[in-house]
C-alpha cells in the first residue's frame, strides 16, 4: 500500500479551520483506500531551533554516510512518502515557526537531496506530489510566501515537481460566513484535486 504523509502544522487544535479543510482533502484523496495515512502532528513533536551545534553534527554524519539516529528520522520519513499533504495556517504571510523548524530537519544531503559534481541539487524524495493546505482570516492574494517557499524546496531540492495549494480566505472578515466559506473551500479543494489526478492543467 502507498504511504501518504500528512504533516499537520495546525496550532488551534480541535477548532482549526486549516485542519478541517485538510481533512476534507484527505477524505477525497483516500476514498478508495489507496493510501496508508501517516500523520505527523508538529505540535506533538520535540522540534527545536536548529543550532550551529546540530548543524556541525549533521554535517559530519552525512559526510561519513551515517544516517542512523533521531537526527534523520523526519528526513527519512519525508523522503519515503508516496504523496505528501501539509496543513499549515497562514501566519504573517507564511506559516507557524514549527513548520520552519521541521523543514530545517528534513533538508538533509544524501536523504532528501544531493548535489552533482557541479553543485547542482538533485532530489531524492519518492513523493509524486505535495499538497499544501492553508486558511486565512484575511486575504492571501499574491503573498502566499509559505507555499511559495515550500514549492521551491520541493522543485529545486527534493525532486517533487508537482505541488498544489488549497486555500480558504477571508474567514475573520466581519460579515463573512465562516460556514459558507469553508463549505465552498472544501468543494473547490475536491474539484482541484480531481483536476490534478485527471492530468488537467490547474
Amino acid at each position: 500500500m502507498k504511504k501518504l504523509l500528512f504533516i499537520d502544522a495546525c496550532v488551534n487544535r480541535g477548532i482549526s479551520r486549516t485542519e478541517q479543510l485538510a481533512q476534507a482533502l484527505l477524505k477525497e484523496m483516500n476514498q478508495n483506500g489507496e493510501y496508508e495515512i501517516e500523520t505527523l502532528n508538529l505540535e506533538d513533536e520535540d522540534l527545536k531551533l536548529f543550532t550551529g551545534k546540530e548543524s556541525a553534527l549533521r554535517e559530519s554524519l552525512t559526510r561519513a554516510g551515517n544516517f542512523e539516529g533521531p537526527l534523520f528520522t523526519y528526513a527519512k520519513q519525508f523522503a519515503a512518502a508516496d504523496r505528501i499533504v501539509v496543513a499549515a495556517p497562514y501566519w504573517d504571510f507564511s506559516f507557524p515557526a514549527r513548520m520552519k523548524c521541521y523543514l530545517e530537519q528534513i533538508c538533509v544531503t544524501g536523504l532528501t537531496f544531493t548535489f552533482s559534481s557541479k553543485g547542482i541539487p538533485g532530489g531524492l524524495c519518492h513523493a509524486d506530489s505535495l499538497h499544501y493546505v492553508t486558511t486565512s482570516g484575511g486575504s492571501i492574494g499574491e503573498l502566499n510566501l509559505g507555499y511559495e517557499y515550500l514549492e521551491k524546496l520541493c522543485k529545486v531540492y527534493y525532486g517533487i515537481n508537482e505541488t498544489v495549494c488549497y486555500t480558504a480566505e477571508g474567514l475573520d472578515i466581519e460579515g463573512n460566513s465562516v460556514e459558507e466559506i469553508m463549505k465552498e473551500a472544501e468543494e473547490k479543494a475536491v474539484q482541484k484535486y480531481r483536476k490534478f489526478t485527471s492530468g488537467s492543467k490547474l
